[in-house]
């Protein structure tokens, strides 16, 4: 996977892997999360670095994702339409 550093007050670094489909996004506001998300298959991971939990959401359109990225609070979108919306596997 290759990053790119992105000068934003959102996003702190983007990286894509073409071979499958994944995009990775870490957030300024977000410091102890990271997001990932496969088009391919729908799953959108977050995960929680500074708890070592990683969250799998299935289904999850790739219109949310990008809403997702383009919302002013990354927390509060995820809390209101991701959270209680798809169905979820935590892993440890």
């Amino acid at each position: 996977m290759r990053y790119y550093d992105v000068s934003s007050t959102v996003l702190t670094q983007i990286g894509y892997d073409e071979e499958n489909s994944r995009l990775k996004v870490h957030f300024n506001d977000l410091s102890k999360w990271y997001a990932s998300f496969d088009q391919k298959t729908g799953v959108l991971e977050i995960k929680f670095s500074d708890i070592g939990q990683r969250y799998s959401y299935f289904d999850v359109e790739k219109e949310v994702f990008e809403e997702f990225l383009k919302s002013n609070s990354k927390g509060k979108y995820f809390s209101n339409y991701i959270k209680a919306s798809y169905p979820y596997k935590r892993d440890y």
